[in-house]
């Protein structure tokens, strides 16, 4: 995995993730979060990308982070005509649903307690500051509608 940093889309996989969600919508999400929530063990892939899902369920409940404002930054300097994950919370008009927050929720609390992906911040020198950010959209989630 290739991670530049410790914030919700700074790796590899939710910047890919990204993408597909500004192409499939809220279905991609949901998707992510029945993936991690269905695991049968810690071993399971798609944490990241439940984290980035869950980051965007958040500012769609009004709840959102810095983070995104960076990818928008990401997304203007690099000058992208596509649609992109920006774009696409900008045309969503409705708040995200109860049931998809409560998802969010779970998932996060998932990928936190028992998962691969926290495993391996675990043993980083870093992990104090992930573990501060995703518990920081933990509470987010938990404020939200």
């Amino acid at each position: 995995m290739g991670t530049w940093g410790m914030g919700s889309f700074e790796n590899d996989g939710a910047a890919d993730f990204a993408w597909d969600i500004a192409e499939g919508g809220l279905p991609v999400i949901e998707k992510a979060f029945d993936n991690v929530l269905a695991a049968k063990d810690s071993h399971f892939e798609g944490g990241n990308e439940a984290i980035a899902a869950a980051e965007v369920v958040a500012k769609l409940s009004g709840r959102g982070s810095p983070s995104l404002d960076e990818i928008q930054e990401r997304e203007e300097d690099a000058e992208v005509e596509e649609f992109t994950l920006v774009k696409w919370i900008a045309s969503v008009k409705a708040p995200a649903s109860e049931e998809l927050v409560e998802k969010a929720r779970r998932a996060v609390a998932r990928v936190l307690a028992d998962s691969e992906l926290a495993e391996l911040w675990r043993e980083s020198k870093n992990f104090d500051e992930w573990k501060r950010n995703v518990d920081d959209l933990a509470k987010r989630l938990a404020a939200a509608p």
